[in-house]
């Protein structure tokens, strides 16, 4: 056990330094999630008489929507629920509460909308500012 806690919180000070440097080129900004999400809340309905094409592109940006919420979410899990001894603690409560992903896809939109002058900033840090806000520690 103190094998997998340790690296846990080696990959926590280790992944941001390597992911989230100057020097880097991910297209992971608020925008596009913006984009993605949005996709994934108007559905395939919204394509339906548009190309192959529009139908791949649409396909591609909700699974990154669906994706990225999905593994934050559970990031964020793991210390709320799991490391409850650690230091570390959780950014928001979700607590037992079940969420469809749609649900948290249409949280994080509002906060996106909410708080334009964000959207240059990392995914992650935007999805943690908008479900601290909804799911606060605070309220648990």
């Amino acid at each position: 056990m103190r094998k997998i806690i340790l690296s846990l919180l080696v990959a926590v000070i280790i992944f941001p330094a390597a992911s989230y440097g100057e020097g880097s080129s991910d297209l992971d900004t608020g925008n596009d999630l913006l984009k993605a999400c949005e996709a994934l809340i108007e559905g395939p309905e919204s394509i339906s008489n548009s190309s192959l094409q529009a139908k791949l592109d649409w396909l591609s940006e909700s699974e990154y929507c669906y994706a990225y919420i999905k593994g934050v979410v559970e990031w964020n899990g793991y210390y709320e629920k799991w490391l409850e001894s650690v230091p570390i603690k959780p950014i928001f409560c979700i607590g037992e509460n079940q969420f469809e992903i749609d649900q948290l896809a249409e949280i994080a939109i509002k906060y996106m909308k909410d708080h334009p002058e964000e959207l240059n900033e990392k995914g992650i840090a935007i999805l943690n500012s908008a479900f601290s806000q909804e799911f606060s520690c605070a309220a648990n």
